[in-house]
């Protein structure tokens, strides 16, 4: 008696230790969103009321802070996430926009407490800091119609801004954030004068920007090397 009770504790022991490796093999394994945020940019689209959408990127800290910078300028913050939802607010207002992290590292379900503006959208960039130095990027500025527009970089901080097949400017100091996300500087356009240019780097490393104009700010494009 004694025998077959021991069995058949042995058998339950057995049983109960298969089940758990089962569980255990085939239970996914919950992934670190943070991972897609700290010392990471992600760039995106962001439309104020009554205005056309320009771009933005934010460069998120592993200490917990974060750089939002778009035409206007750069914007201190914070950032937290819990499991997928991701919260940052800035240093300078009450201003809170949240997101869901999606697991092939987009936003979604974005909102914000601002009337101002709504964030259209999000996206992780892999390679931020890639190389602008000694290249030519071509593209268009997005008027009626498009038209030609040409940035060539160079050594020290310097670009030359071709448009429409001529040199409308001398070579200009742009100002890169430090994490590479975006750059920013003042360029002349025909009809517009001497305004502000603002410069991000995308996912696929082409760089799409915003030029500041009266009426109405114009985007640009720049296709990837």
């Amino acid at each position: 008696m004694k025998h077959i009770i021991t069995l058949s504790l042995l058998f339950i022991a057995v049983t109960n230790l298969v089940s758990c490796n089962k569980t255990d093999a085939t239970t996914p394994v919950s992934k670190d969103y943070s991972a897609s945020i700290k010392e990471k940019s992600w760039w995106g689209e962001i439309t104020y009321t009554g205005k056309n959408t320009e771009y933005y990127s934010v460069y998120f800290k592993a200490d917990g802070t974060l750089l939002w910078s778009q035409l206007s300028g750069d914007y201190p913050g914070h950032w937290a996430i819990k499991d997928k939802e991701l919260t940052m607010t800035f240093d300078a207002n009450s201003v809170a926009i949240e997101a869901t992290l999606t697991d092939d590292d987009y936003f979604t379900n974005i909102s914000d407490n601002t009337n101002l503006y709504e964030v259209n959208n999000g996206a992780i960039v892999a390679i931020s800091n890639i190389t602008l130095d000694n290249t030519t990027r071509s593209g268009s500025l997005r008027s009626s119609p498009s038209i030609m527009l040409q940035m060539t970089f160079t050594p020290g901080g310097m670009v030359q801004v071709n448009f429409a097949n001529s040199v409308i400017n001398v070579p200009q100091t742009y100002k890169r954030t430090a994490s590479g996300g975006s750059f920013r500087f003042l360029g002349s356009v025909p009809s517009i004068g001497v305004t502000h240019i603002f410069g991000v780097v995308t996912s696929s490393g082409e760089i799409k920007g915003t030029v500041e104009k009266s009426g109405g700010d114009l985007t640009w494009y720049l296709g990837k090397l």
